[in-house]
């Protein structure tokens, strides 16, 4: 088991691996796929990995190598693209 870590999040602060409320079965994922999943669990549809990227603070590489983690453990998947050709993902998996 990984030791909670801080990540900095949109706006400049920290926050922990435990204030974001992850569910046990995360324990074991990279702090970036932990943080993405916790945004597209929260949220009302389906993201870019441009906006993972703001809103985690990291570049769109480190957010693309989480969401294939997530995709891998059944955990976020790829919903189409937007118009400009993006891929949007949304959380998928247990509750």
């Amino acid at each position: 088991r990984r030791n909670p870590r801080r990540h900095r999040v949109l706006g400049g602060g920290w926050v922990t691996t435990d204030e974001i409320g992850l569910p046990p079965f995360m324990e074991d994922l990279p702090p970036t796929a932990r943080l993405c999943w916790r945004f597209l669990d929260d949220a009302d549809r389906p993201a870019t990995t441009h906006e993972l990227a703001v809103w985690c603070r990291t570049s769109q590489r480190v957010v693309r190598k989480a969401l294939v983690d997530l995709d891998e453990e059944g955990l976020a998947e790829r919903t189409g693209q937007t118009e400009g050709g993006r891929p949007r993902w949304r959380r998928t998996g247990p509750e």
